[in-house]
This record gives structure tokens, C-alpha cells and sequence, in this order.
């Protein structure tokens, strides 16, 4: 696969593979360079999260690897959604492309549980961490039943939406009979219609019960964060919260929530992995147990700013 990818967003085309908690869609742009792994956010997928970054990494060397999570996207729901099941999906990818470069795992609001949980877990595959628009606990306790309510009233309105955007865009040009990487629209369509709605649901539970505060700290790995500085899903307190616990680098995006949309998005994205990682260019012959000397050091308990 090139690492420009297909379609006008230069975003690599969709593969199924198999993994221990059921097949999941993976967009690998290919290359030697060190992997980004790109997690995305809640009801979003690998493509609607990332598509202004695949190229930008690219371009740095990287190789950017962005993961639909289970009932999401193109990828089914088997059994129930958790975030320990997501993190389980990445590992069995990252095991299956028996990589000898190093690994830099990327999360994006969900996916920063789904990504910190990954470090965590299995330090022998990830090798550094970058947290954007995301928290160690992102929904405060006093507030889960009524965003939980809140979320089950959305589920319904976007199976109604999903059926009006399918319908709206047949009569579009480049509808998703052409692949959805040349036209959002009848992306967003197709990804609202594929989702699973019951894995929406069950991954807000599943963030309003996250927390990590207790042993995010124990991941090793370099870190960075991106802060949403207007960000009215996740804190921005929150967001420095977690920069803090992991010993971050700290950059600064003046944009919203959404922010992943924003131009700028993948330069800034791309800064934050450099920080970290240092040239994309991997060395593919490098022995595993050496490889946390390629990524730079984490300063204990210091928070740097960009």
C-alpha cells in the first residue's frame, strides 16, 4: 500500500483482519519508518479521525496504522465492547506485523483510555504514547446517568440519521458505491449506517467508568499531549491532568473537540510524534530489546510546552 494512500484524502484503503476479539478494518500506509498507531475517538473510525494526518506522518516517514475499533466503522461487534477488548484488537495487529521498529500508539478522546490501556498492558509493543483531546478520567462520575441518557437518545437519532443520509446520498457524486475515501459525506453516511449503535452505548458506559488516575503513571513509554484548548467534551484541566501523570510534552491546538478536522490537525499531530520519536525513518533490523533507546527519554514528573 502506498503510503499516499487512495481517494482525495490520501488515506490508505480499508483491510479486514482477524484478531482474538473478532476481525477489525486496518488502513496501514506501509514503509519501514517507525508505526504510528492512530486510535480514534468515540462513534468516529479510523478514517473520519485521522484523515488529515495519514499524509502529513507520511510524509515525515512514519508509518501511520489506523484501527476501526470493534462496532465501529467496518469493523463488527463480537460479544460486548469494552476497552480492554479494543486494546486487546491492537495488540493482536501490532503482533501480527511482527514489527522491529518502534511503535508510537496515538488516541484521540476514546482512544486515549483505549491507547493508555495498550501501553500499559503490553510496554513490549507500544514504545511511546501521544494523548489528544483526552483524559485519564473523562466523564466525572456526577455526570454519567444523565450523559448516559443523554448518549441513548443520540443512538436513536442517528439510526434515523444514518437511514436520511443514505438515502441523500444516492444522489450524490462519488457516493459510497465508489469508496467513501473520496467523498465524507457519503463516508459519514455509511459510517453511521455501519456502526454498531448497542457499541456506542456500551462504550459510553464504558468511558464514564474509566479511570486511570491510579496507574497511568506506570507507563513507561515518552509521552505527548495534544490539548483541545477549547474543548467543551473533554477539560482542558482534565486534558493537563493526564499530561502531568504521564510526564508529557505539551502542545497546544486552539481548536474544539472536533478539532481532528481542522486544518493544521496532522502537522500537529505529526509535531507531537517527532517529540517523542524523532525522524519517522526506523531502522527495520534493530533488535526489540533495543528499541527503547531510538525513542527519547521521559523527564519524570515535568511537563514540557510548545
Amino acid at each position: 500500500m502506498s503510503a499516499r494512500g487512495i481517494g482525495r484524502f490520501a488515506v490508505p484503503g480499508p483491510r479486514l483482519r482477524d484478531t482474538s476479539v473478532g476481525p477489525v478494518v486496518v488502513r496501514d500506509a506501509g514503509g519501514p519508518g517507525t508505526v504510528v498507531l492512530l486510535v480514534h475517538g468515540w462513534s468516529a473510525d479510523g478514517l473520519s479521525n485521522w484523515l488529515r494526518a495519514f499524509e502529513p506522518l507520511a510524509d515525515a516517514g512514519y508509518r501511520p496504522i489506523a484501527v476501526d475499533m470493534p462496532g465501529h466503522g467496518g469493523s463488527p461487534l463480537r460479544g460486548r465492547f469494552s476497552i480492554g477488548r479494543c486494546a486487546t484488537a491492537l495488540a493482536d495487529v501490532l503482533s501480527e506485523l511482527d514489527l522491529r521498529v518502534p511503535t508510537v500508539a496515538v488516541g484521540y478522546s476514546m482512544g486515549g483510555p483505549v491507547s493508555q490501556t495498550l501501553a500499559f498492558q503490553r510496554p513490549d509493543l507500544v514504545h511511546g504514547i501521544v494523548q489528544i483531546a483526552t483524559a485519564a478520567h473523562i466523564i466525572p462520575s456526577n455526570v454519567n446517568r444523565r450523559v448516559l441518557g443523554v448518549v441513548s437518545h443520540t443512538a436513536s437519532l442517528a439510526e434515523a440519521a444514518g437511514a436520511t443520509l443514505n438515502f441523500v446520498s444516492r444522489f450524490r457524486s462519488g457516493g459510497p458505491s465508489d469508496g467513501p475515501e473520496h467523498d465524507m459525506g457519503a463516508h459519514a453516511s455509511w459510517m453511521l449506517r455501519s456502526s454498531s449503535k448497542r457499541a456506542l452505548l456500551e462504550a459510553a458506559g464504558e468511558l464514564a467508568r474509566f479511570d486511570s488516575r491510579r496507574w497511568v503513571a506506570g507507563v513507561r513509554a515518552p509521552a505527548a499531549s495534544v490539548i483541545t484548548l477549547v474543548d467543551r467534551a473533554v477539560p482542558v484541566a482534565s486534558q493537563r491532568e493526564l499530561a502531568n501523570l504521564i510526564g508529557a510534552q505539551v502542545f497546544a491546538f486552539p481548536f474544539g473537540h472536533v478539532g481532528c478536522l481542522r486544518p493544521g490537525f496532522g502537522t500537529i499531530t505529526t509535531e507531537a510524534v517527532r517529540s517523542i520519536a524523532g525522524p519517522g525513518t526506523g531502522v527495520p533490523t534493530l533488535e526489540r530489546g533495543a528499541l527503547d533507546r531510538v525513542l527519547r527519554p521521559k523527564t519524570e514528573g515535568s511537563v514540557g510546552r510548545h
